[in-house]
């Protein structure tokens, strides 16, 4: 079996170096700060840790320590379709949101940025949660 972060050092070697200064400056942050980060509440803490453990398997570093403010593009090399797929719709079904009455069209995933845009954005779908069949979901301007 092969070492994912000695495959990494070849083809990514821009990005490792990258988490690797991030790591050596974040080793004694901890899941607890990176909840703290996010914010508090039971959705937001349960949230964070997953996406504490979800990001730190994505790593191109073993022992990668995320923060809330990451972006997601240049530290994670995640596109905005990426973080959809990879990030948020696990996130939503980890947490059991149901979202098939909301209606996403319209909505840009470029505007996650991070792991707390991410939140923010899994907390308003959340509050959705009774609304009627075909509700538009719109983000607001915080």
């Amino acid at each position: 079996m092969t070492d994912k972060y000695a495959l990494y050092r070849v083809l990514a070697p821009f990005r490792v170096k990258r988490q690797k200064v991030l790591r050596e400056a974040r080793l004694g942050v901890t899941l607890q700060e990176f909840q703290s980060e996010i914010g508090a509440g039971d959705l937001k803490n349960a949230a964070a840790e997953y996406l504490w453990e979800r990001l730190r398997e994505i790593a191109f570093v073993p022992d990668f320590r995320p923060s809330a403010s990451d972006d997601l593009g240049e530290t994670f090399a995640l596109s905005p379709d990426s973080v959809r797929d990879e990030l948020v719709e696990g996130l939503v079904d980890h947490l059991g949101i149901n979202t098939e009455h909301i209606d996403f069209s319209g909505f840009s995933f470029t505007s996650i940025e991070n792991p707390r845009d991410i939140v923010d954005f899994v907390q308003k779908v959340a509050s959705l949660d009774g609304q009627p069949p075909g509700t538009r979901f719109v983000r607001t301007i915080p």
